[in-house]
């Protein structure tokens, strides 16, 4: 694999390597343009990323390439848009590493709720039960002397029986 060029002049010469990376002008011409010959693909694509011709690439083809790119380790492309605009180098990120990311995290909520749990049992803390309310028989929570109605305005506590 030919080495890849840390910094570019250009946008069209950071695509040029992403191109050059997916297998060159025509295979990636072909797949942008499957309706043109081989050989018209690839002059159009050369043509698009000439910066002194007027047949550009749409943003959504230049997407294209840089999905493309990625897949194949290319990000010379995406690497110069961050570069030029001001941001750090971007950093791939893995499927998997982004799944592993996700369930340590979920672990970790399901294990603090745990501990939030048992520490409120220790405490012999009552816990709040859905029932209707005593006036109203709107739908409601309950706690020993304490209810809250929902026909009652949110947050509204009072004793037993409420008023609504």
């Amino acid at each position: 694999m030919e080495q890849q060029a840390l910094f570019h002049e250009s946008f069209a010469d950071a695509l040029t390597d992403c191109v050059r990376a997916l297998g060159g002008n025509k295979i990636v011409g072909k797949a942008m343009r499957p309706e043109k010959s081989i050989d018209d693909a690839r002059k159009w694509l050369l043509d698009a990323l000439n910066p002194d011709r007027p047949e550009k690439l749409s943003p959504d083809q230049v997407l294209w390439i840089l999905r493309e790119a990625r897949k194949v380790g290319c990000h010379a492309a995406i690497t110069y848009i961050a570069r030029e605009c001001g941001y750090a180098d971007p950093q791939p990120l893995e499927p998997e590493d982004e799944r592993a990311a996700l369930q340590r995290e979920f672990t970790q909520s399901v294990q603090a709720l745990q501990g939030l749990a048992s520490r409120i049992e220790r405490l012999g803390a009552r816990t709040w039960t859905r029932s209707p309310c005593a006036t109203c028989s709107k739908p409601g929570w309950r706690r020993g002397e304490w209810s809250v109605c929902a026909g009652a305005r949110v947050g509204r506590r009072e004793p037993l029986p409420s008023t609504c």
